[in-house]
């Protein structure tokens, strides 16, 4: 077996880009992952950062977001000059995945979104091998793209959720016992959501012209989904996905950790948290934010970390 610790850590950059804090890195450091996942990742000075930081010890592989159909600007500039300073086209959320230089060998390759679609999540596939061995392992780091808090939405997040698993299952790879998997991230989706939507959430909301009325959505949709593109098997008795106890957004869970077969969770380890201790560095106490119940406020205005640090020891078979 070969153990292996991952942090993952969605630090709330969106679209912006602008510095983030210094307290990132070292937060990074204190935690010595061999598997680093940022979500919401953004900005060339912060890339560099993090390369100046870590190239020395990993290997770093990064998506920097897909124009959206969106503009940032003003936009009733189009109407003086045919849009051509309407402003610039916003991105989507970037991810970034380092892997350490002495666990791995040098990613092969990487997968990631070739053109904007709303109907997608961000995600970033890198592809790697043990270092010393021919047990090969995709790492894919994904954003669950959200677009409000009503059922439709939910259904959409769904959506993304269940044609990531479908690009990637195991059912659609040669079944070699040297090739594995996990995916995590923020699935913008969590046990909270565990009571059917329809028809309560219609009257509740008054939304009488929705086109599916007779449609059912909660947490064990997304379990059904880990069995059938065979994340995990129904009969096994596994719980798939994983997450610490605690929360990873307010009072929720919405960061996960997906595996297949030939990884697994050390449920003992105390490397495995969803940590807000970094929310002793915010001093902006009247800034738009929220405190968790460990009694840290939590600066939301980006580029200020919004969700707890996720981190978990795992366990890969090697024989």
């Amino acid at each position: 077996m070969k153990t292996l610790r991952i942090l993952e850590w969605n630090i709330n950059q969106r679209s912006s880009g602008t510095r983030m804090p210094s307290y990132i890195t070292k937060e990074i450091q204190r935690k010595d992952p061999d598997i680093i996942v940022l979500v919401e990742f953004k900005g060339q000075e912060n890339l560099s950062t993090l390369q100046n930081t870590f190239s020395s010890d990993f290997y770093l592989e990064h998506y920097e977001g897909d124009p959206t159909s969106d503009y940032e600007g003003d936009p009733t500039s189009d109407i003086e000059d045919n849009g051509a300073n309407k402003g610039t086209l916003k991105k989507r959320n970037g991810i970034l995945i380092a892997l350490r230089k002495d666990k791995f060998e040098e990613p092969l390759s990487e997968r990631h979104p070739q053109k904007y679609d709303e109907t997608r999540p961000d995600w970033l596939n890198v592809h790697t091998t043990l270092l010393n061995s021919k047990y090969s392992l995709e790492i894919i780091g994904v954003k669950v793209v959200v677009g409000g808090d009503t059922a439709e939405d939910l259904e959409n997040r769904k959506s993304q959720i269940q044609w990531l698993l479908s690009q990637n299952s195991p059912k659609n790879s040669p079944k070699k016992t040297n090739q594995h998997q996990l995916i995590i991230g923020d699935l913008n989706y969590g046990p909270h959501v565990t009571e059917y939507l329809y028809p309560e959430y219609i009257k509740r909301n008054n939304q009488k012209n929705s086109r599916r009325k007779d449609y059912f959505i909660n947490w064990q949709d997304i379990i059904k989904l880990m069995w059938k593109y065979d994340y995990v098997k129904q009969d096994s008795g596994l719980a798939s996905p994983y997450a610490p106890t605690g929360t990873s957004w307010k009072s929720e869970r919405l960061d996960w950790l997906i595996t297949t077969k030939g990884i697994s969770v050390n449920k003992t380890s105390e490397y495995n948290c969803l940590d807000w201790s970094f929310g002793r560095f915010n001093t902006q106490y009247y800034a738009f934010g929220y405190t968790v119940p460990e009694g840290y406020f939590i600066c939301s205005t980006p580029s200020h970390p919004d969700h707890a640090i996720f981190t978990a020891e795992i366990q890969i078979k090697t024989e």
